[in-house]
Parts: structure tokens; C-alpha cells; sequence
């Protein structure tokens, strides 16, 4: 291709995606590897101008608030409630709802549920509300409600991965709201979570359940009636 030619290409390229494209240059007849031993003169190889402030790095934009979690329908909350769960799923009742305020406008944050064994503290399950990741701007004084989701029995799963949000019946929680911004990659960043308590202990029950088989029992029959 000819130089003009050349030049005419790569000037459409950097036309259509916005970006500079350098030159074709043509390989020296005598290149610094032909002769490794030798001290070779670079003034004559073609200098690019560097990047004004390589080491620039974005700004990270800092909390200098401490985000506010109000629960507006704590008056539906007891002191010791019950959650109906069971195998197929059971919609919270009653759901928190909660107002954010004191976010930072240029930030984005994710807001979710965590439920927490009471006896051994561990994490039996998260939920992020759907409208999860937002800005600050879109969440500050909204009122924000929980009612999609669903609850679950452990029964059945075994060591398969079951859904989000696993209990065990007879087993006591606490419900904790948590609020956090994210980063471009959609990283929770630690330092920024803000956790409050959703009412006091919740012990999951299934009254819908009590005089039916469980999942597990179900399998376990069709299994005997396969083999005989």
C-alpha cells in the first residue's frame, strides 16, 4: 500500500472511533537485534510523545456521610414474631420497609437483607432488593420495601445449593438491613456498609407443613416404591 494511501487509512480509522493512530513506520534495515553485542545509537529511531501524567489515577469519591436506615413499618414487628417458610417459597410477612437518607448523591449503593442464625450466628441467607445497584440520589427519602422476598425450608436441599434465603424450621433469626456503596466493577466496598436490626428474633415455622411429608420423605418413598 502506498504511503498516501496509508495515511488515508489510518485518518478514516481514528475518524470513526475517536482515537489518534500513529503513522505505519518502516522497519529499519539494521535492527538492534542483528547485532546484540554491539552499542547501538537510538537518535535516529522515531520518538512518540509520552502521556501527559501517566501516573494520573482516577479520583475515588469518599463517603463523608453516615447513611440513615429508618424503619417505617416497624409497628407491624413484635418482639418475637414467626416466619411461615416451606419448601416452595413463602413471601415475608410481615416485609420491612425502610427510608435511606444522608447517601451520597454521585455514589452508587445496593441495598439488601442478611439473616442471621441466632444460635451460631451464621449467615443463613441475603436477598438484594431489585432496584439494587442505584444512586445515592435516587434512594435518599425514598421508601423502600422488602415484600418480593421469599423464604425457604432447608428440607430437601441437603448439601445441593438451595435458594437465597434457606431457614430452618424451629431455628430463631435476626433480620438485618444492610445499605453499601459499589464500585464500576458492582464490588460491595466494605468500609462503606451501613448494618441496622429489623425488629427483634424471628423463629421460622411451617404450619402449612406440619401434617405433610417433606420433600425428602416424598423422595425417599418413591425411591422404596421404584425398587419394589
Amino acid at each position: 500500500m502506498a504511503p498516501a494511501a496509508t495515511d488515508a487509512v489510518n485518518g478514516l480509522i481514528g475518524s470513526e472511533v475517536g482515537t489518534y493512530v500513529h503513522r505505519v513506520l518502516e522497519r529499519p534495515k539494521v535492527m538492534p537485534s542483528d547485532h546484540p553485542n554491539k552499542v547501538h545509537d537510538w537518535s535516529g529511531w522515531p520518538k512518540f510523545t509520552p502521556k501527559a501524567k501517566p501516573d494520573l489515577k482516577r479520583s475515588v469519591i469518599k463517603p463523608t456521610r453516615l447513611p440513615r436506615i429508618v424503619h417505617v413499618n416497624s409497628h407491624e414487628f413484635r418482639p418475637i414474631m414467626e416466619l411461615q417458610i416451606n419448601i416452595h417459597g413463602r413471601f415475608m410477612q410481615p416485609a420491612p420497609s425502610i427510608q435511606l437518607s444522608h447517601l451520597m448523591d454521585d455514589l452508587q449503593y445496593t441495598v439488601w437483607l442478611t439473616f442471621t442464625d441466632v444460635k451460631d450466628g451464621r449467615c443463613a441467607g441475603q436477598y438484594s432488593h431489585p432496584e439494587s445497584p442505584r444512586p445515592g440520589s435516587s434512594w435518599n427519602g425514598k421508601v423502600v420495601s422488602f415484600d418480593q422476598v421469599k423464604l425457604f425450608s432447608d428440607e430437601g436441599y441437603g448439601q445441593q445449593p438451595g435458594p437465597p434465603v434457606t431457614l430452618k424450621i424451629d431455628s430463631t433469626y435476626r433480620v438485618q438491613v444492610n445499605v453499601g456503596a459499589v464500585n464500576d466493577s458492582g464490588h460491595i466496598l466494605s468500609r462503606t456498609v451501613f448494618r441496622k436490626f429489623i425488629g427483634h428474633s424471628f423463629i421460622a415455622v411451617s404450619h402449612a407443613c406440619r401434617n405433610v411429608p417433606s420433600l425428602s420423605q416424598v423422595l425417599a418413598h418413591s425411591r422404596k416404591k421404584k425398587v419394589r
